[in-house]
C-alpha cells in the first residue's frame, strides 16, 4: 500500500470534511412562527452571513420593522456557531425537521436554535 495515498486520503478527509459540508449547509433559513416576529439567518460561502428580525409593529399596523445583522458563523460536529448576535448562539442541525409546524406533512432539512425556533431551509421542501 502506497503510504502517500494514505496521508492524501486521509488529509482529505480531515480538511475537505468541514468544507464540503459547509457547502451543503450554506443557504437561507426562516421561521414559521405565530408570534410577532421571524427570522431568517442566511449562512454564506466563508463563514459569513445575516441574521434578519422582522416584528409587526405594536400598534398592529402591518408594516414590519426589520432589523438586520452581520454575523460570522462556524460548524462543529452537528453544530452551527453564530457570532455577531447579542452572544454566540448554537442551531442544531436536522435533517428531519417536521413540517407539521406550518400544517404540512413531512419533513425537510433544518436548524433549532436562538431560543429553540425552528429554522426550514428556504425553499421549504416537506418530504
Amino acid at each position: 500500500m502506497n503510504i502517500s495515498l494514505v496521508i492524501a486520503v486521509l488529509l482529505l478527509l480531515l480538511f475537505g470534511g468541514n468544507s464540503l459540508a459547509d457547502e451543503a449547509i450554506e443557504g437561507e433559513y426562516s421561521t414559521v412562527t405565530e408570534s410577532q416576529c421571524n427570522f431568517i439567518l442566511t449562512l454564506e460561502q466563508n463563514g459569513k452571513g445575516s441574521f434578519a428580525e422582522s416584528c409587526r409593529r405594536e400598534d398592529g399596523s402591518h408594516i414590519d420593522d426589520i432589523e438586520k445583522k452581520q454575523i460570522s458563523w462556524k460548524l462543529q460536529n452537528n453544530t452551527i456557531i453564530v457570532s455577531g448576535l447579542e452572544a454566540p448562539e448554537s442551531f442544531t442541525i436536522h435533517s428531519s425537521l417536521s413540517c407539521n409546524s406550518f400544517g404540512k406533512t413531512g419533513s425537510t432539512f433544518g436548524l433549532v436554535g436562538y431560543g429553540g425556533y425552528e429554522f426550514w431551509k428556504v425553499p421549504i421542501t416537506c418530504k
